[in-house]
């Protein structure tokens, strides 16, 4: 009888434990304006948006290189927070005075023109998110103030409507402790979405995380119980319930559970006032007072980023390949990439024995590597994950792998 041989192939993939070494340097831009900026928003590696004060809109299309001025939203506005679907398409909500008579503006342009979409006299907007073209989310300090009741808004058309939250489906503002929305942070991944509150008065109880699953139209609230007492944070979150925050008193932390529980360390004398993820990692950068610029991987330490200025960075954002933050007199820094591959393969071998395939390879370095997923392809076409083999982390020296299916 013939023996029938296993009609499949072994192929190699490597998996990647976090991105470490993926941003270098900070790297000052020409932003063309001296306005602070307050919001940040990278679609991509090239087209990246900011906004400010005096109705300042920014925009790059070729990753820095240029940054375009456009039209002011309204000259009497500060921009707190601009989200952007392409390099036509954004949405920016500020606030006229720095204190109240709120709007939502969106161009279909690129910035050339700015068309009204919500007012609030008497509002003050903290973040406006989009999920698509037309889920959005945007939320405000409590109106009427003094009140619990968050200035919740929706839309499902692009923002041509915006729908306030009904009262019942969030929990309420400290009115009593003046408590407000942390301006810009606001972040979405998937259907949920998150902010952070600050109290504008001293007081012992802390300052809260609020979480909706479902697009911002129902909402919990978790304490956020920073080591400092700190009143004011900024958050970030890399997935349905992991993320980090930052907060003025230098405390930064971590949640593995979507913001119920915190787990915290504290950089002595900062100011942290921007927080963002690094797409497809554990990772998150922060930013803050005096140019400072820290950064953690996979919820390790926290590093110093050298920023090489001492301007005030009020918010970051990150594409795939590189890092974006802004701040006061114009600032724009963009923090270079490198090479998110974390081996460099020098030899790889199969051998097959009867029905047996042994795969044998070596690695000049590896960076961060998590290890080696061996996957199996059928003769149907489809790969199946049959083993993981463990890396070694961060080395310099060669290593050699074995594996036989």
């Amino acid at each position: 009888m013939k023996k029938r041989f296993l009609k499949s192939v072994l192929v190699l993939c490597i998996v990647l434990l976090s991105s470490s070494q993926l941003f270098s340097q900070w790297v000052a831009q020409t932003s063309g304006t001296t306005a602070t900026l307050r919001g940040i928003r990278a679609v991509n590696d090239n087209v990246v948006w900011s906004c400010g004060t005096s109705g300042v809109v920014l925009k790059t299309i070729d990753g820095g290189a240029s940054w375009t001025v456009c039209t002011p939203t309204l000259a009497t506005a500060t921009n707190y927070c601009v989200d952007a679907l392409d390099a036509t398409t954004a949405w920016v909500t500020g606030t006229v005075g720095g204190s109240a008579d709120v709007s939502i503006w969106k161009t279909t342009d690129g910035g050339t023109t700015w068309a009204p979409q919500y007012n609030n006299p008497a509002g003050f907007g903290d973040g406006v998110r989009f999920f698509n073209a037309n889920d959005g989310v945007y939320y405000g300090d409590p109106d009427p103030w003094p009140s619990g009741n968050w200035e919740l808004l929706t839309t499902n058309n692009g923002g041509m409507t915006w729908n306030r939250v009904p009262r019942s489906n969030f929990p309420a503002a400290d009115s009593v402790a003046e408590e407000f929305g942390s301006a810009n942070s606001f972040d979405i991944f998937g259907n949920n979405v998150w902010f952070n509150s600050y109290y504008n008065q001293a007081t012992t109880n802390p300052v809260h995380v609020f979480k909706s699953t479902d697009k911002g139209l129902n909402w919990t609230s978790y304490p956020i119980p920073f080591p400092s007492g700190g009143t004011y944070g900024v958050l970030a979150f890399s997935d349905a319930v992991n993320g980090a925050i930052g907060s003025v008193n230098g405390d930064l932390g971590f949640t593995t559970d979507g913001g119920a529980t915190w787990t915290f360390s504290t950089e002595a004398g900062k100011a942290f006032r921007g927080m963002t993820n690094i797409p497809g990692f554990n990772s998150f950068i922060t930013v803050g007072s005096s140019g400072a610029s820290y950064y953690s991987s996979n919820f390790g330490p926290w590093t110093t980023l050298a920023t090489g200025t001492t301007q005030t960075l009020r918010c970051v954002d990150a594409s795939a390949k590189y890092a974006w933050a802004a701040g006061n007199s114009g600032t724009i820094l963009k923090l270079a990439g490198s090479d998110p591959v974390p081996v460099e393969l020098s030899s790889f071998t199969a051998d097959a024995a009867g029905m047996n395939v042994t795969l044998n390879w070596t690695t000049a370095t590896e960076i961060n590597n998590r290890g080696f997923e061996i996957q199996r392809k059928s003769s149907a076409g489809d790969f199946a994950a049959v083993a993981f083999v463990d890396g070694q982390g961060t080395v310099q020296q060669a290593q050699s792998y074995t594996y036989t299916d």
